[in-house]
């Protein structure tokens, strides 16, 4: 009987496909204008990131560069709007909504010149 055992130098994390939902928030950060569509972060993007990263209440994400500054450079009405966030009744707290989180990531990503989606 064979036996199957995983190559541990053969797994590569993060080298996967990326998820439909990352394809759909990609694509809408470029149209937007936060990320251009080699993956390179934007001015406006970098704001946008920033103040999610603010909401989250973190310095850094997905092993990006820390942020230097703590200036919000866009309101929480904007991002509620934008769908990125919700506020929560019960523990009376601005959270991330799964957009945001993917937003989130594709900001970071884009950071470090890694923004273009996987196939």
């Amino acid at each position: 009987m064979p036996t199957w055992k995983l190559n541990v130098k053969d797994y590569i994390p993060g080298q996967t496909t990326d998820t439909k939902e990352y394809f759909e928030i990609w694509s809408q950060a470029v149209n937007q204008e936060y990320v251009t569509k080699t993956g390179i972060l934007n001015e406006i993007g970098y704001g946008m990131y920033i103040s999610l990263l603010g909401i989250k209440g973190k310095t850094s994400v997905f092993n990006a560069p820390e942020r230097k500054q703590y200036v919000w450079f866009t309101t929480v009405n904007n991002l509620i709007k934008l769908m990125f966030v919700k506020y929560d009744m019960i523990n009376y707290k601005y959270d991330l909504t799964s957009k945001g989180l993917v937003m989130l990531e594709v900001l970071a990503r884009s950071l470090m010149g890694k923004g273009v989606p996987r196939i």
